[in-house]
């Protein structure tokens, strides 16, 4: 007999659950978020890195180039948006994730990977911008897994912006577990999460940017800041007082104030 496949009459967990009887639950298999990190010891071992100072900028995948939109840059103001269009969670929501045991080259890797990423995620939560973070232990219950995606050159993660799908994906790559970065990783992943609450790079609009090309396609909200988490910079992200504040903006605002883009909010355990 043939697996049912899921449907959309189906609730969020059902779709999961028969997603993964398809899949095959080892290949799906998730960390318990109790399970211990050696966090210190780990992040304190060479490896072909060495120990010297970070020389680069490290990138995310998560906004690729798209089409500009003729706009005029404000410099006093943060970015949202994404091809035309608005996303963000229901205020008030929490975004469950999960982290993937499986691809990564040992599972202490993992396990460090994921304390790092609700490490970021704890400290999101502590500035209340509207949306929490929790990390669960059964992959039906979250909105987002995070997984290993292998070598990317200098990418060190990649993450998504809301939307409705049913299980979304948090990467984090090789690169970020090399000497200069392993140890502020979890600062790597509050930029990351910064695009799951739906924020875009600072220098979105900017028509030079600092890797890359143009991106284009966001609206203005709150005041620019070039220190802020959502900036590429060769320092580890940090969260600065004007994101958390213009987070909390963004979570505020009606749809009318990002007109003309669409706006479409989404509830993650939907």
């Amino acid at each position: 007999m043939s697996e049912s496949k899921p449907t959309s009459q189906q609730s969020k967990r059902e779709r999961v659950l028969s997603f993964m009887k398809m899949e095959g639950a080892d290949a799906l298999a998730v960390l318990d978020p109790t399970e211990d990190s050696t966090d210190s010891e780990d992040a304190a071992q060479e490896d072909e890195s060495s120990q010297e100072k970070r020389n680069f900028t490290p990138v995310c995948r998560t906004q690729h180039p798209v089409p500009p939109q003729f706009q005029e840059p404000d410099p006093l103001k943060i970015w949202v948006g994404m091809s035309n269009r608005v996303t963000r969670w229901k205020k008030g929501s929490t975004v469950n994730f999960a982290t993937y045991t499986k691809g990564y080259p040992r599972r202490e890797d993992a396990v460090y990977a994921a304390n790092q990423l609700k490490k970021a995620a704890l400290e999101w939560n502590s500035h209340d911008v509207g949306v929490q973070f929790k990390w669960v232990g059964a992959l039906e219950d979250a909105a987002f897994v995070l997984a290993y995606g292998g070598t990317d050159d200098d990418t060190v993660a990649a993450a998504y912006f809301p939307n409705s799908k049913d299980l979304n994906t948090v990467y984090v790559y090789k690169r970020a577990f090399k000497a200069d970065i392993k140890a502020d990783m979890w600062r790597f992943f509050l930029h990351e999460l910064g695009h799951v609450l739906g924020l875009r790079h600072e220098f979105s609009m900017d028509p030079d940017p600092p890797m890359g090309e143009f991106e284009g396609g966001a609206v203005l909200v709150g005041k620019r800041n070039p220190l802020s988490v959502m900036n590429y910079r060769e320092e580890a992200p940090e969260i600065q007082p004007s994101d958390v504040e213009d987070t909390k903006l963004f979570y505020s605002k009606g749809a009318s104030a990002f007109s003309p883009m669409r706006f479409r909010e989404f509830d993650p355990n939907n």
